[in-house]
């Protein structure tokens, strides 16, 4: 009887040791519960404990403002961000702003970026001659800042070496279009946008200030792609 009581006990200490609900009860709520570990419990022939499962911070990714290499070319002023209109699409040449009174924007030139050409291919144009390019006729003079010379814009053919047509480039995150001129002796130049506001006409040349000074109703604009 005296055996099988000390059994009995040694069965009891035993699970009180095996179970860690036991073993906080037998240390008292007040005690730090000590965890169990695997090498704890290979020992006393125990699996393992279940793994746990650790919290990851979830990455935020930015993505960059969509936009787009085909679409309209919008004008704004340079100095005040004020949207002036859009490239218009008439017979007589890219050369002018439709200046929203088109609110389905039927008459807006729509144009695809070439990124390798670095150029705009004109879609759908109403002028003639299918696969014009938005440039102007090169200039025999050097560009190069302090002069008041300047080239309209026009629809070019982007393979006769008169025109020029690989000019732009264009800002994948904010759809801004800049252009580069290249002179004939092949040093290149900031490409400055004017709007004549009375004669309805944009032209290129390369130092704004200079052709604001000597003419009147014009204003630098950039242009931008949009949809």
């Amino acid at each position: 009887m005296q055996s099988f009581t000390l059994a009995i006990f040694a069965l009891v200490a035993v699970l009180a040791l095996a179970l860690p609900g036991a073993r906080a009860s037998a240390h008292g709520s007040g005690h730090h519960v000590q965890r169990d570990t695997n090498a704890a419990r290979f020992a006393r022939g125990m699996p393992p404990l279940p793994p746990t499962r650790r919290s990851t911070a979830k990455r935020t990714s930015t993505t960059q403002a969509s936009v787009p290499t085909t679409g309209r070319i919008q004008l704004r002023d340079i100095e005040t961000s004020v949207t002036i209109g859009y490239l218009q699409n008439s017979v007589a040449g890219p050369t002018g702003i439709n200046l929203g009174l088109d609110v389905l924007h039927v008459w807006d030139l729509q144009v695809q970026f070439d990124v390798v050409q670095k150029s705009l291919f004109c879609l759908g144009s109403l002028f003639e001659g299918p696969g014009y390019y938005l440039g102007a006729a090169v200039s025999t003079e050097i560009w190069q800042l302090g002069q008041v010379l300047s080239v309209d814009l026009a629809a070019v053919d982007i393979n006769v070496e008169t025109f020029e047509a690989n000019l732009w480039s264009l800002d994948l995150t904010t759809g801004r279009l800049s252009g580069l001129w290249e002179n004939v002796d092949l040093t290149t130049i900031d490409i400055h946008i004017m709007y004549d506001k009375v004669q309805n006409v944009v032209s290129f040349c390369p130092d704004a200030n200079a052709y604001k000074a000597v003419h009147e109703n014009v204003v630098e604009v950039e242009w931008f792609l949009v949809n």
